[in-house]
């Protein structure tokens, strides 16, 4: 009887850590040209020009500085 509560929670624990590593494995799909890409996109209407001064990658996410002319700046 005591193997039942022991097999349940091996097996609970086996979810647990297989759906974590899938979680992390998702994040990684976006790559550096199409974060570059996306704010292409959501800035092709306000400019002609767009210059990227910075993409950096940091913990699974590209932290991206642009500027649309001098008087112009963001980040993302």
């Amino acid at each position: 009887m005591k193997k039942i509560p022991l097999i349940l929670f091996l097996l609970f624990f086996i979810f647990i850590i297989t759906g974590c590593n899938s979680i992390s494995s998702n994040d990684q799909k976006i790559t550096k040209e199409k974060a570059k890409q996306m704010v292409l996109d959501k800035h092709s209407r306000e400019c002609a020009e767009l210059e990227f001064i910075s993409v950096i990658s940091k913990s699974n996410k590209y932290i991206i500085q642009w500027e649309i002319d001098p008087l112009e700046k963001g980040k993302r």
